[in-house]
């Protein structure tokens, strides 16, 4: 998702979806738990699959039921966690990486403002001499980083991909939607955005419909767009105010998860734009969340 100011932080982080960042401090009514701990539940989540640690599509094994996130903090670490959106513990926050190591070429002041994974690989746009212009990889086993290219794009808070492993993403500077290659992070142009954009948060669907969700904080507006060739198909008005963004649809759930400031994990109704409170997260701001594609090395099943 998208960010508007250019925070320092450092750290070692994954996710799918990504958003802005910033540095401001929240509660939490959950508790966090270390990996392969169990924290405590949060509040009971709306359309989930049942119990379990996977999510279910027809019968057939589906999803894991967590969102990963960076949390860049004010101290210049960047916490990557695994939150819970199984109904038996929903919320739950799971340290993953205490910090992420940057290279060099980028360094650890730096900010991580959208997540994605291309199958089993996760991304991350972060800041390397603009917020949002460069394309990494986050290994969440080793905690490291590593650069893939810059998009020729500022302010790309923004990216997901889906199952054909085509990379998507918004550039809040040029308000475009863009095509990106995640083998070099080479950006083009798929098409404008309508109006000017703030603080932005992009994730796709599913391949059946085939549909790009990103929401834009200045208007406090959803935006479904086409995934092929990114027109606008219609928006709506959210019912709560977005500062930053952090955006993940579930497609076993079914359910579009985003965040914000305060750090609390929210879903919306995509149809009417209904905002509902679903945990706190107890994170310092939230403006990224990734969905995986599958069961990920390293992280809690």
């Amino acid at each position: 998702m998208t960010s508007t100011s250019t925070s320092t932080s450092n750290g070692t982080s994954q996710g799918t979806t990504a958003g802005s960042n910033g540095s401001t401090s929240g509660q939490a009514t959950g508790t966090s738990a270390t990996a392969g701990t169990q924290g405590t539940a949060g509040t009971d989540s709306a359309g989930s699959t049942g119990p379990g640690t996977t999510g279910t599509t027809g019968g057939m094994p589906g999803l894991p039921l967590w969102l990963l996130t960076v949390e860049d903090r004010q101290d210049d670490t960047h916490r990557l966690l695994r939150i819970s959106v199984d109904p038996i513990d929903l919320g739950t926050v799971t340290e993953i990486c205490a910090d992420i190591t940057f290279p060099p070429s980028i360094g650890q002041k730096t900010n991580v403002t959208s997540l994605t994974f291309n199958n089993d690989v996760l991304y991350a746009s972060v800041q390397k001499n603009l917020v949002g212009d460069t394309l990494v990889v986050v290994d969440p086993c080793t905690c490291e980083a590593t650069e893939v290219g810059q998009y020729g794009y500022a302010a790309v808070n923004g990216i997901t991909s889906n199952v054909v492993e085509a990379m998507r993403g918004v550039s809040a500077a040029q308000d475009v939607l863009l095509d990106i290659d995640p083998m070099t992070a080479m950006a083009n142009v798929l098409n404008n955005l309508p109006g000017d954009w703030g603080s932005t948060g992009l994730t796709w669907s599913e391949p059946m419909t085939n549909y790009l969700y990103a929401i834009d904080a200045t208007s406090d507006k959803l935006y479904t767009f086409d995934g092929n060739d990114g027109s606008m198909v219609t928006s709506v008005s959210l019912t709560m105010d977005y500062t930053w963004v952090g955006i993940e649809y579930h497609p076993d759930l079914a359910t579009l998860f985003t965040c914000s400031q305060p750090a609390e994990l929210w879903t919306v109704d995509i149809p009417t734009g209904t905002v509902t409170v679903e945990a706190d997260l107890g994170l310092e701001g939230c403006d990224n969340l990734a969905a995986p594609f599958g069961p990920v090395a390293c992280v809690p099943q």
